[in-house]
């Protein structure tokens, strides 16, 4: 099994699911429209970088634009990942308290 490393200031992303639930209670699967925003944790930087340049970290939740990024081939069922530059990043999910 391969790992993928970003390199050249990409950021490496693992979509996570929106859960849209019909009227009668089934789920539906992602579908994605123009305009709507992937949602994503954030599981790799680049080496080499300054810390200090990135405004996210690993493991933080963040959006990002559908069309943004470059999908990697992956094994996994239930995620893509994107290689995205950090000014791809719309937002990040900050927990309330």
């Amino acid at each position: 099994m391969s790992q993928i490393k970003p390199v050249n200031g990409y950021i490496l992303v693992k979509t996570l699911a929106f859960k849209e639930e019909s009227k009668s209670g089934i789920i539906l699967k992602n579908t994605v429209k123009k305009g709507d925003l992937y949602r994503g944790e954030i599981i790799g930087r680049s080496d080499g970088s300054d810390e200090a340049i990135y405004s996210v970290r690993i493991g933080e939740v963040v959006y990002f634009d559908v069309y943004n990024g470059k999908k990697c081939p992956s094994n996994d069922t239930e995620s893509d990942f994107i290689l995205l530059k950090e000014e791809d990043i719309c937002g990040v999910e900050e927990k309330l308290q």
